[in-house]
């Protein structure tokens, strides 16, 4: 699920700006078989932020992951 927030609300106390939420559904990019993964934690680190992901229990950046399912 998508949350449409602005920037503004999404920046937390550090000053990054979360483009995804702890239990959102998303897809791996580059993932032939398309499988649905769940955000289970966020870490920051420096000015980076990575997602961890489950199935599959790897971070990833933001522009590695995607709400939309290829096709």
């Amino acid at each position: 699920m998508k949350y449409n927030l602005k920037i503004e609300e999404r920046r937390i106390f550090t000053g990054h700006i979360l483009e995804y939420n702890i239990g959102d559904i998303v897809y791996v990019k580059t993932d032939s078989d398309n499988e649905d993964r769940f955000i289970t934690s966020i870490l920051l680190q420096g000015k980076n932020v990575k997602y961890y992901l489950e199935p599959g229990n790897e971070y990833y950046y933001d522009f590695q992951i995607s709400y939309n399912k290829k096709y």
